[in-house]
């Protein structure tokens, strides 16, 4: 499988479920676990996907838990 195809099969992954695996993808693709983990380095240069310990999360998901998270608890109280 090409390197585009792989790319476009990860980000249709991310688009339906937000987030992917390393393992998973490189099962499903039939490639190995390295040329997962250099598809999703050059992905996320491009700004498409935030890595995670273990594979990733589409860009925006990062954003949303942060701008939901309520003010912290050790935070002083105007």
């Amino acid at each position: 499988m090409r390197q585009a195809e792989r790319l476009e099969t990860i980000l249709e992954w991310l688009s339906g479920n937000g987030s992917v695996n390393v393992a998973d993808i490189s099962d499903e693709l039939g490639v190995s676990a390295a040329t997962v983990r250099r598809d999703l380095d050059f992905l996320e240069r491009q700004r498409l996907l935030a890595r995670t310990h273990g594979g990733a999360v589409a860009q925006g998901v990062l954003y949303e838990l942060s701008s939901t998270t309520s003010a912290s608890p050790w935070s002083p109280t105007p």
